[in-house]
């Protein structure tokens, strides 16, 4: 079982946790979401959202 850090300054001397918050980081910054693992290219085409949001009113193109 792992325990959480006190600080954020704990988790970052994690190299792991660390890692994980850099990539989380990049992909936000690069239009995606960390939260979800959904990089930009992989957002929705019609609404622009995520995998986080239910997006079932967008209108979806066809291929």
């Amino acid at each position: 079982m792992t325990t959480r850090p006190a600080s954020f300054t704990e988790a970052m001397a994690d190299p792991i946790r660390r890692a994980l918050f850099v990539a989380d980081l990049e992909t936000d910054l690069t239009g995606g979401c960390g939260l979800c693992d959904t990089e930009a290219i992989e957002m929705c085409a019609a609404c622009g959202q995520c995998r986080c949001d239910t997006h079932e009113d967008c209108i979806r193109l066809t291929p």
